[in-house]
């Protein structure tokens, strides 16, 4: 009886529920004995401030722009501060902030004369608005063109959908954490990351995917934690995460798919923790065929009614034969029926009570998305 409560235990875990920021390390920290740049002069970069390190010097910039209603003159005030820069080639981290952008765009473009010109290791842009300006894309091909082998992490999450040029992360051999979050695919899809060979973290909150197939995250081999959590996503493929043999932690959390077909986790034995709540699932035909008997599976929050033999036995008596294993299903929240299909969990699974006390809770939950 222990061993089934501790495969079916309905404790609604909090890892990975909403999208948090596990394994993120983040664009490191000025030192305490920084300076300010003695080039180019501070006042010629307002509103950004460059900082230094004396000894190694590595070049910190800072900017948080204040945009207005001319488009024209603020993408010409960001062109020039990047032309400041003019006898820089290196800089450790850049970060930039839009403090207006709730009114306003940042006209900001990024290609081989601004940012691209640069080698960066830490690079972020943040809470901003896509611009208008129809002369080319916001985030060009070449954008980060001069940081191919050099850049660790880079964040970009504004306001709204945007959809940056589709080749603008190629070759990033040496990027290990990337957050694009309100990443639009409908225009052009996904940008190619088949070269991110080194990448451990990826995060695409709030974007707008529709299918994810076996191809999506192709190339990804050695991706640890990936989030996609209230993406949009109407459905799942075959094999869809079979690409990614390193994955242990996975959220899906807010979509809009009704199953999970079978063979969806094929080829992923290092996944530890899967949330799939509050998703729209009224099906599981998946059986984790391989999985750990450590993995955590989160269905909070769905239409699930049923619990078939085929697709949970398998790995419920793998985790009963498994000593000290830690296997949990959370089912919290989904209307599940005490019917005939759940006879082998009640009673050959010796746990007579179980169903009705923890798992047959007849308690509606929220709609799709909610």
């Amino acid at each position: 009886m222990i061993g089934v409560i501790v495969v079916l235990l309905l404790v609604l875990c909090q890892a990975l529920a909403s999208g948090d920021s596990k394994g993120i390390a983040g664009p490191p920290s000025p030192p305490p004995d920084a300076i300010t740049c003695p080039y180019p002069a501070a006042s010629s970069i307002l509103p950004c401030e460059c900082l230094a390190e004396p000894h190694t010097f590595r070049i910190y910039l800072y900017c948080r722009w204040t945009m207005g209603q001319d488009n024209t003159a603020d993408r010409a005030a960001f062109q020039a501060v990047m032309d400041q820069f003019d006898t820089y080639n290196q800089i450790y981290v850049m970060q930039m902030t839009c403090d207006n952008c709730w009114d306003f765009e940042l006209d900001g473009l990024f290609h081989e004369n601004t940012t691209g010109k640069f080698e960066i290791q830490y690079f972020t842009v943040e809470d901003f608005e896509p611009t208008t300006l129809d002369v080319e894309q916001q985030f060009s091909g070449r954008a980060l063109e001069g940081s191919k082998g050099s850049l660790v992490y880079a964040k970009l999450t504004p306001f709204h959908y945007f959809t940056p040029d589709l080749h603008f992360l190629s070759g990033m051999v040496a990027l290990e954490q990337l957050l694009l979050q309100h990443l639009d695919s409908d225009l052009l899809g996904l940008p190619e990351w088949g070269s991110l060979t080194n990448l451990r973290f990826l995060s695409l909150l709030d974007g707008n995917f529709g299918s994810l197939s076996s191809s999506t995250f192709s190339g990804l081999e050695l991706l640890s934690t990936l989030f996609l959590d209230r993406c949009q996503i109407s459905s799942l493929g075959e094999a869809t995460f079979s690409s990614l043999p390193s994955l242990t932690h996975l959220s899906l959390s807010h979509n809009n798919f009704t199953k999970v077909p079978s063979g969806t986790f094929n080829g992923t034995s290092s996944l530890l923790l899967v949330n799939l709540g509050e998703s729209g699932i009224e099906e599981v035909e998946d059986s984790f065929e391989g999985a750990s008997t450590d993995i955590q599976i989160l269905l909070q929050g769905n239409f699930i009614r049923r619990l078939p033999e085929a697709t949970w036995r398998p790995l419920t008596e793998r985790i009963l034969h498994t000593p000290l294993a830690q296997g949990q299903v959370d089912l919290n929240w989904n209307p599940l029926d005490c019917g005939c299909d759940v006879k082998w969990l009640i009673v050959d699974g010796g746990s007579r009570g179980l169903c009705q006390r923890q798992v047959c809770q007849r308690r509606q939950p929220a709609g799709p998305g909610s």
